[in-house]
């Protein structure tokens, strides 16, 4: 087996500026296993990146089949992330190489905490909240972030390289993912919710072409990337046309208000038990602010009934507007931020993280 896995990275060690043994110990996630997912599995496994974590939920389907090269017919109805790591094993069984698989939806598993073990995500969903998510996260750990984008035609890189400015004091001025996004990305997500930030039931996901052509060339991409991250200094977009084979490559530049890291100053980190010990000293009016809506009650003002719940605003529809005895829409209160003498009412919820601000100082909480 030694000699087996000494010939097969044989060619690498050609390679003056790649590190074989550097490459078994590196820790990246994947969130998504779709189609560029599965090129990133195997290129990974291929080249020996020693310890890769593979998060979906999803289900193969008959339309899967044309751009991913790690399922099979027989695959169809299985979970994605199980066959992606029987394949991406017999692709390459060396035993140095650990694949972990989470079949959920990341934001189920993926926290602040968790993050810290990885040297990169790379993120491989199709829609731009779970992006914008994810990129917060990252942001916010200091791990780098991979985002992936295509269609039929063309691919988009972005590399934000925040472990390398996490503890800068130049750091704001550094773009984040959210930085160059378009006001309409925000309100294209808040169509997906009614008022109260209620996520409709019937909303209608448009769904883009794509090909096993774009998506291998942003597997290529993104992975080359990674391996050469010290000639990305700055965040990075890379945009190739792969019918024209037009490539733009560009340097992000840092909007003053960012919807997001505009805010933010130098961060304390801080875990909740922590929290909770300062909590008694800080002023009874200071704010908290949540990383995600909070659905704190639904009132019915035909029953004059008010239903507390202090729930995330995430896990309902718009159908739980229902009224159960009248059926009228009830009036839902829902806030990203809390008081002070409300935070036992959040305690037991699965949120990320929570922050304040002291002075200059961000002060983040982690769950």
């Amino acid at each position: 087996m030694e000699r087996i896995s000494i010939d097969r990275y044989l060619r690498h060690q050609s390679i003056k500026w790649l590190n074989q043994e550097e490459l078994f110990q590196k820790n990246v996630l994947i969130i998504g296993i779709g189609a560029i997912g599965n090129e990133l599995l195997k290129n990974m496994v291929l080249l020996g990146i020693g310890n890769i974590s593979i998060i979906d939920y999803d289900k193969i389907e008959i339309h899967n089949l044309t751009r991913s090269v790690l399922f099979r017919e027989k695959d169809i109805g299985k979970f994605k992330v199980q066959v992606a790591k029987k394949r991406a094993k017999n692709l390459n069984p060396d035993p140095r190489i650990t694949i972990k698989e989470y079949n959920d939806d990341f934001y189920n598993i993926v926290d602040l905490s968790f993050l810290e073990q990885f040297d990169a995500v790379f993120c491989t969903v199709d829609n731009f909240e779970a992006r914008i998510r994810l990129h917060r996260l990252c942001y916010l750990s200091g791990i780098d972030f991979y985002n992936t984008g295509i269609d039929s035609q063309f691919v988009s890189i972005e590399y934000f390289p925040y472990n390398r400015y996490y503890n800068s004091r130049n750091k704001k001025d550094y773009a984040c993912f959210e930085c160059n996004l378009n006001e309409k990305i925000y309100q294209n997500i808040n169509k997906k919710y009614s008022c109260g930030w209620i996520e409709r039931s019937a909303l209608k996901q448009n769904k883009i072409p794509t090909t096993i052509i774009t998506s291998s060339i942003a597997g290529a991409i993104v992975f080359s990337c990674y391996l050469r991250n010290n000639d990305y200094i700055l965040p990075t977009k890379i945009f190739y046309d792969t019918i024209y084979h037009n490539l733009t490559k560009t340097t992000l530049q840092k909007n003053k208000l960012c919807y997001f890291c505009s805010n933010w100053n130098i961060i304390k980190k801080i875990n909740f038990i922590e929290f909770k010990k300062l909590l008694p000293k800080l002023p009874e009016n200071q704010i908290f602010f949540l990383n995600e809506p909070i659905l704190i009650s639904l009132k019915c003002s035909k029953c004059n009934k008010n239903n507390i719940l202090w729930d995330l605003s995430r896990k309902y529809k718009d159908i739980d507007l229902k009224c159960p005895e009248c059926i009228q829409n009830r009036e839902p209160e829902v806030r990203d931020y809390i008081y002070k003498n409300e935070i036992d009412n959040i305690k037991s919820l699965n949120f990320k993280y929570l922050y304040y601000f002291d002075n200059n100082i961000t002060i983040l909480v982690k769950k």
